[in-house]
């Protein structure tokens, strides 16, 4: 491989983590890790201690980060954790993943140097690894993987290893976030790619199949079976409500059936533009897509052209990946809650195979003007672009305010560093209580006279912490206001 490539890597994940914003969803699947901190255990607000415990046979228990989301994460991110702070843990492993992945990749796909240059230009799979606040790193391995451990199925010797290996990495995929559920389909035709029918009609290889299939969705069903406890602290307490996780999984969701697969259409074309992907770190009015009707969309139509004119020449191999794909795009849309890149970058994968496994595209120039262009009009944005309110100071900057010589509670009352922030907590308490609400602000202030702690609170904003003054004044004692970084006020303040 050549080192040009690996230098391109390194560029761009540097831009990735120097020049967006990080916000606490990023960190949000290894919040699993701040339980184990001395104060966390008196954390009983939004997102706090045991807010999310699943259990399984044998009367065991896992405190989960989030409703659908394993301590995997939190496990696979441990040695970097307690070696290096959280931001350059989170860099490391991240980039350690990313790296294993391109790898799997190359040795997947025989790749022209136009398809390399392709991959490493892929913009969306670096954001999704490295950036995006759904864990993606272990899917996509084990997506990838599953094409290897497919093809051994037919040896003598390994095929039963590779049928267990497959059954494993699949629960594994699955633990770490259901999600890849929706991706199975998907996997098992991409997975099928360089068999031909005669040997995937063979008595032996269907019976390996048929053993890691059996293994994967016997761990399914157990896992939806086992109940769920939800301590979800909010403007009401819910209490202790326990539950099958299947029961959970199956509320009504907020749209009705035909906006929802609206939705995840637009969603699938959106991706196609590089943008999509850091919506949730700038502001998307300060796009260039902006200012265009269905700005986000023309990149994926324009894609979607290619590959239309491109099926006419592709191989028979090609137009298997092709199905993987739609087979993919489908999933989606029947089973709805799509909605953001850790969601559909999956769908880069046999992509990269229709394109590239092979094979030189016959619209490769056209293809390559769309990625430059892709790439430009990305580059345009992050440039020119602000980033969302609550996230315009600087993490490394608002930390330096909040880490205390003296014990203390520091409280989020908006979206922007909450997980990000208990997992970097030492000695204080971190809390994520909005204090326009009532019950949850009496429930932390009288948590601060116990103790005898400070606050220090991290508004949203300015305005955010104009209406909570507002609210909370009567109840203050003292309060100090730290003015130097006017978007996200911090201010420390004793109850009476």
């Amino acid at each position: 491989m050549k080192l040009i490539y690996w230098l391109v890597f390194g560029f761009i994940a540097w831009i990735l983590y120097a020049y967006l914003p990080f916000h606490q969803d990023e960190f949000l699947h290894f919040h699993s890790l701040a339980y184990q901190l001395p104060n966390f255990q008196l954390n009983a607000f939004k997102e706090g201690f045991g807010a999310y415990e699943k259990f399984f046979p044998l009367g065991l228990s896992v405190y989960f980060p989030f409703l659908y989301t394993g301590n995997l994460q939190g496990i696979l991110l441990w040695p970097f954790y307690v070696s290096m702070p959280i931001i350059e843990a989170k860099m490391a492993y991240s980039l350690l993943s990313l790296a294993l992945l391109f790898v799997l990749i190359l040795r997947t796909f025989s790749m022209s140097s136009a398809g390399k240059w392709f991959l490493f230009l892929l913009l969306p799979i670096y954001i999704a690894v490295l950036r995006d606040a759904g864990p993606v790193n272990v899917a996509l391995i084990i997506f990838v993987l599953s094409f290897h451990l497919t093809n051994k199925l037919a040896h003598p010797m390994f095929g039963w290893l590779a049928a267990l290996c497959l059954s494993f990495l699949w629960s594994l995929a699955f633990y770490d976030k259901l999600f890849f559920v929706y991706l199975m389909p998907s996997v098992l035709v991409f997975s099928l790619n360089r068999l031909s029918f005669e040997a995937i009609l063979k008595r032996d290889f269907l019976i390996k199949m048929g053993l890691a299939l059996a293994g994967f969705s016997m761990f399914v069903l157990v896992y939806l079976l086992a109940d769920i406890r939800v301590r979800q602290f909010q403007s009401v307490e819910l209490g202790n409500f326990q539950l099958p996780f299947i029961k959970v999984l199956a509320s009504p969701g907020d749209f009705t059936f035909w906006e929802e697969r609206r939705i995840v259409l637009n969603t699938i074309v959106n991706q196609f533009d590089f943008s999509f992907y850091v919506l949730r770190h700038l502001n998307y009015y300060d796009f260039i897509q902006a200012n265009v009707w269905n700005g986000l969309s023309w990149f994926g139509i324009v894609f979607v052209g290619l590959l239309v004119l491109e099926f006419k020449h592709a191989n028979y191999k090609a137009r298997w990946y092709l199905a993987a794909f739609i087979i993919m795009a489908l999933t989606f849309l029947v089973l709805g809650k799509i909605r953001f890149g850790h969601h559909t970058v999956f769908l880069f994968i046999p992509l990269l195979g229709f394109w590239f496994d092979g094979r030189r595209p016959v619209y490769l120039k056209s293809l390559m003007v769309w990625l430059s262009l892709n790439i430009l009009v990305f580059g345009i944005n992050l440039v020119h672009s602000q980033a969302h309110e609550s996230l315009r100071t600087d993490y490394r900057d608002l930390v330096k305010n909040t880490k205390v010589a003296k014990p203390a509670i520091v409280n989020f009352d908006s979206w922007n560093y909450y997980y990000l922030r208990n997992l970097d907590a030492d000695h204080s308490l971190v809390t994520w209580v909005d204090l326009q609400d009532s019950v949850q602000t009496n429930r932390l202030f009288a948590l601060s006279k116990k103790l005898n702690l400070p606050i220090i609170n991290v508004s949203g904003s300015a305005a955010v912490w104009k209406q909570n003054w507002s609210l909370i004044q009567h109840s203050v004692d003292s309060v100090v206001v730290d003015r130097t970084y006017p978007s996200n006020p911090i201010i420390s303040f004793r109850i009476k």
